[in-house]
This record gives structure tokens, C-alpha cells and sequence, in this order.
């Protein structure tokens, strides 16, 4: 009998990895209905920290952080020196700094020790717009912050902007990230890569053949995933080939070639070679291989329908979390079962056995069941 204790050992500790995939086909979402989570109106971003803490930038309450029961508002009370502000973006360092941006008060730096932000703005420092949409640290330390008006980076709390002859000098910028030694920046006026010491720039555009003034080409997120640049546009997912310096763009399968492509706010990995797109209207899944987007179970492509989603992120559990703009916080609720009989998945000569009524289960220290 020691083949029947591997196989119900074997067969478990392989269940346990198997869920998570089959359950990122098969999920709902609802509000996150505390008293806190649940008066959220608009979320731009959720970053999980080191320690799991989830973080949530949006408009009503400012920045929350969730320690896995309930919500905390950081910063004190709405007397405070910064008043209601509207956060657009989080971030934990490696170095367990608290950064965050925030759509018209600048971009901001906790201290520890004074329990209270610094505030860097136009004012105070060469941030060149106080509308600052996204924050990013690359592998050196540094903290880069896109505004609607350019960029600024970050080295040691000291704050240098881009000179007037730089190309993104007074670009919006949607998205950072960092694939080798090159930074990306997804802006309205496409993709940029850029050097580590900043002294090469080049651009990519979706649809050269129609730039001019128009937003076909800006690029609303970018992202590394398993070392491939993906981008998020107004028509969709695309894959960019630094190399052929090609956009790919992700397909529906052709029985489905009718569908609307997705405005696409923001990318997140799931694994398995598979990516979420969070658009103006619900969350798409992307098969990575193949460059379709994947249908759920009911045939629809859209997950959480008619939700703007502007951030995806994944808590240690695996739980879907959703940040929306008017609509708040979601949570996906996994409908699947988390048991299967074994025996319906045992060899032939001791399925009969395992189909019986089993009372209780031992394994001797030599394996025999």
C-alpha cells in the first residue's frame, strides 16, 4: 500500500499548487463592504508591501492600508496640515521608505520620526507639475515620478528635473518601468526607453503612420512581465519587441473578432503566462503565449463588467483586489471548491477502495497507509 500513501500525498501537495490556476478562471468580485473600504470612491493604486500590507491610494479617504482585517487611514485626521487629498499613487522602497503621489498636492515622503509627510511641489523643489500620476524605483535606489507635465527623479531626497531639451520635458507620464538597463516610460506620446545615465532617448510609437495631434498612440501602462514589454493603449494589450521594435498587438480568437479591444488602464501578472488587463470597462485576461484574450467559463470576456479599473493586485492569499475610479475597492471571491475526491483521480486498482466510507486516514512511518 505505500503507492496508495504517495499518491494521496503527492496528489495534495499538487492540488495546493493547482488551485490558484484554475481559480483565476472562475471568480466573481464584490465591493469591499467595511466601513472604511466600503465609502471609497475612486482608486487609483494598490502596491503590496514586503510585509503583505496592501496599500491604497484614492480620493475619499487618501491613502488606507489593509493588514488583512481591516483598514487603517494614514496620516491622521482631515485637520491635519495636508487637508483631503487625492492620492494617484503608492509605493514602499527596498529600503522601507513610504512614497506616495498625489493629484494636486505633489508628490509626497513620510517621515517616521515627525509622523507627517514632505511635501515636494512646484514651490519647494523642481517637481514641474503638482499633478503627479505615477511614482517608480528603479534597480538603483532611485525614485522616479511622472507628472502630467513631465518628469522628475529622485536620488537621495533630492529632486532633478529633466532640461527643456529632453523629450519628455513636458510629456504626461502614465507608466514606469525597467527591463535590463534601459527605463520605459509610457506617455501620450508613445513609448520611451532611456539609458540608466539618461543621455540616450528613443521613441516608439504604436501607429507611426497616424501621429499627430491625437492620443491613438499614447501609451496608458507599461510593464515587464517574464522579460517582455507589455503596454496598455485605447485599443487594447500590445506586446513591444525592443529588438524588431514591433507593437503586437493581443488578439481576439477569431470565432470572437467582433469583440470591442479594451481601454486598458493597467497590466498585472497572474502567472502561468497570463496577464491582467484592468480596462475602463471590467478585467481582461491575456494568454501570453498564444496573444488572445481568454474567455471565462460563461463565454464573456470581461470579468468585474462596467468597473473602470485602475490598478489589479494580489494579496498573500491570492485574493484579486481591484482598485476603480467611482467605484472604489473590489475583492475577487473564488468560486470554486477547494476539495476534489480523491478518488475520482487515483489509479484504477484502488479507486474501488478509496470510494468506500473512510472514517479516518494514518500513514505509518514507512509509508503504508
Amino acid at each position: 500500500m505505500i503507492s496508495v500513501a504517495r499518491f494521496l500525498i503527492a496528489t495534495c501537495l499538487v492540488f495546493a499548487f493547482v488551485i490558484p490556476s484554475a481559480w483565476a478562471q472562475h471568480h466573481s468580485f464584490e465591493r469591499f463592504a467595511d466601513e472604511l473600504g466600503g465609502r471609497q470612491s475612486s482608486v487609483y493604486d494598490i502596491f503590496r508591501d514586503s510585509r503583505g500590507f496592501l496599500w491604497f491610494a484614492g480620493d475619499t479617504d487618501g491613502l488606507l492600508r489593509y493588514d488583512g482585517y481591516q483598514l487603517t487611514r494614514w496620516a491622521g485626521s482631515e485637520n491635519d496640515d495636508l487637508g483631503r487629498v487625492s492620492y494617484s499613487a503608492v509605493m514602499m522602497t527596498q529600503n522601507d521608505e513610504l512614497w506616495a503621489a498625489a493629484w494636486g498636492s505633489g508628490l509626497l515622503f513620510w517621515q517616521h520620526e515627525e509622523n507627517q509627510f514632505q511635501v515636494f511641489n512646484t514651490d519647494n523643489s523642481a517637481l514641474p507639475d503638482n499633478r503627479v500620476q505615477t511614482i517608480f524605483e528603479d534597480n538603483q535606489g532611485r525614485i522616479w515620478a511622472g507628472t502630467l507635465n513631465g518628469l522628475v527623479m529622485v536620488d537621495d531626497h533630492q529632486l532633478s528635473a529633466l532640461n527643456a531639451r529632453n523629450p519628455l520635458h513636458q510629456e504626461r507620464i502614465w507608466g514606469i518601468t525597467e527591463l535590463g538597463e534601459h527605463l520605459w516610460f509610457a506617455t501620450t506620446s508613445g513609448l520611451y526607453r532611456t539609458n540608466e545615465d539618461g543621455t540616450e532617448w528613443q521613441q516608439f510609437l504604436p501607429f507611426p503612420e497616424r501621429y499627430g495631434n491625437n492620443r491613438i498612440n499614447e501609451i496608458r501602462t507599461v510593464r515587464v512581465v517574464d522579460n517582455r514589454i507589455w503596454v496598455g493603449i485605447d485599443s487594447g494589450v500590445f506586446e513591444f519587441e525592443p529588438h524588431a521594435k514591433q507593437f503586437t498587438p493581443v488578439q481576439f480568437p477569431r470565432n470572437h473578432a467582433s469583440e470591442t479591444k479594451p481601454r486598458v488602464n493597467t497590466l498585472y501578472p497572474q502567472g502561468n503566462n497570463k496577464i491582467w488587463a484592468g480596462a475602463e470597462n471590467g478585467l481582461y485576461l491575456v494568454d501570453a503565449n498564444s496573444l488572445e484574450y481568454i474567455a471565462a467559463q460563461d463565454g464573456s470576456f470581461v470579468r468585474a463588467t462596467d468597473v473602470d479599473i485602475r490598478r489589479v493586485a494580489t494579496d498573500t492569499s491570492g485574493t484579486l483586489w481591484l482598485g476603480a475610479r467611482d467605484q472604489g475597492i473590489l475583492r475577487s471571491n473564488p468560486l470554486t471548491s477547494d476539495f476534489q475526491l480523491t478518488a475520482e483521480h487515483a489509479p484504477e486498482p484502488i479507486r474501488s477502495l478509496l470510494q468506500r466510507t473512510i472514517s479516518a486516514v494514518h500513514v505509518e512511518p514507512n509509508n503504508d497507509l
